[in-house]
């Protein structure tokens, strides 16, 4: 799905109650990103050089228990180390770690979340409950997220400039946003467009969500 400008597409849901709770999603002013690695080649050392080679506006806090810091940023060894407020978590960790993550993040207070890690519902029974396990812990703690298995989301507005995903290279800022949940068809437009962009394979957050919010925030 592409959303220009203040176009509003059609989806199939009635009710635009989740949109106001996309912000933290969308806009966030703080993020964290958990399994930010130092080593090269990782998705982990991928999106957190991305997000600071992006020019993030906002905070950044890498979360790994085995490093002390990570591209020369002090690195927590858990989200609750971290004393302020944190808009949006980025998680790149294994699988069978996510509902844990998210229940943390939950106690913590993060209303948003990427899962971009891999190994859910495409992979078998089991990883189908760890997945419906995660949805269950989100919507206790009233948290939207994109993924899991998801290429992340970028955000080109200059006020924000969040680059999180593992993608290589910031798209120059534009009037256009792109939703999809195939990730061949994201990464193609992302070379064309050079626009803004939000890329998932969603079982939280859909197109419809996203249009009613850019439709009220542009």
């Amino acid at each position: 799905m592409i959303i220009i400008k203040k176009l509003l597409l059609i989806g199939l849901q009635n009710s635009n109650s989740y949109s106001m709770s996309l912000e933290d999603l969308i806009l966030p002013s703080s993020v964290a990103v958990l399994g930010a690695s130092n080593r090269e080649g990782s998705v982990g050392n991928a999106v957190i050089t991305n997000i600071i080679l992006g020019k993030f506006t906002g905070k950044v806090f890498p979360i790994n228990p085995s490093s002390d810091n990570v591209l020369g940023l002090k690195c927590y060894k858990s989200i609750f180390d971290i004393k302020c407020q944190i808009d949006l978590a980025v998680i790149v960790t294994p699988s069978n770690t996510i509902p844990q993550i998210i229940e943390d993040c939950g106690n913590k207070w993060v209303k948003a979340a990427i899962i971009i890690s891999a190994g859910f519902k495409e992979t078998g029974k089991e990883s189908r409950q760890i997945e419906e396990k995660i949805k269950e812990i989100a919507k206790r703690h009233n948290m939207r997220f994109i993924g899991p298995n998801c290429i992340g989301y970028i955000n080109t507005n200059l006020s924000i400039s969040l680059h999180a995903s593992f993608t290589k290279g910031m798209p120059k800022p534009g009037n256009i946003a792109l939703v999809s949940q195939s990730g061949a068809i994201c990464l193609a437009m992302l070379e064309y467009f050079k626009a803004r962009n939000v890329l998932s394979n969603d079982i939280d957050t859909n197109e419809y969500n996203y249009s009613l919010f850019y439709h009220r925030v542009w």
